[in-house]
């Protein structure tokens, strides 16, 4: 069985640390110096059970209609789309933009994929900053979601529960 899984966001936003811990078991605090990602890069993990194959999108390609004409395609081709967002962001409106920018084309070239957004580095969620991390992901979601709607944007991919607070210093990054 194969699962291809292609991940996007702002950069610095964790992608590469994320796939660096949880593919690759690096440690955590070794994923600080990870270089940026250049150019979109597919890496393929094999198991006797699983083959995985992860695409991930540099941060500076702020929109997959600046993708290559062949990456372009393989939107068609991946099952799955995570959008990695860094909780210590200070602005999300411009991330949220992009992202429905984002959303849109993969309803119009892959229709059938499975969407979820990564709110990474919620290990920032100290007992005093709990209601504001809470906060700061309801208001992401609502501002997001209402987007999709005024726009008449399938929403048909936020059906599922597609919100998960990750940070890859407390293992919550490899929970279900």
């Amino acid at each position: 069985m194969e699962v291809k899984i292609c991940y996007f966001g702002a950069k610095r936003s964790g992608k590469s640390s994320i796939i660096s811990h949880v593919f690759q078991g690096m440690k955590p605090e070794d994923t600080l110096k990870i270089e940026p990602t250049p150019d979109p890069r597919i890496t393929v993990y094999d198991s006797r059970l699983l083959r995985i194959v992860n695409w991930e999108i540099p941060g500076k390609i702020e929109s997959f209609e600046k993708l290559s004409p062949k990456d372009f395609e393989l939107l068609k081709t991946f099952d799955i789309f995570i959008y990695i967002y860094d909780l210590r962001t200070n602005d999300s409106d411009p991330h949220i933009k992009t992202l429905k920018n984002y959303f849109k084309i993969l309803t119009i070239q892959n229709p059938n994929f499975h969407f979820y957004c990564f709110f990474h580095q919620s290990d920032l969620d100290f007992p005093h900053m709990w209601n504001q991390i809470e906060e700061r992901i309801t208001v992401f979601r609502t501002k997001f979601e209402n987007m999709i709607q005024q726009e008449g944007i399938n929403s048909r991919a936020l059906d599922q529960k597609y919100t998960k607070r990750t940070n890859i210093y407390d293992l919550s990054i490899k929970a279900g």
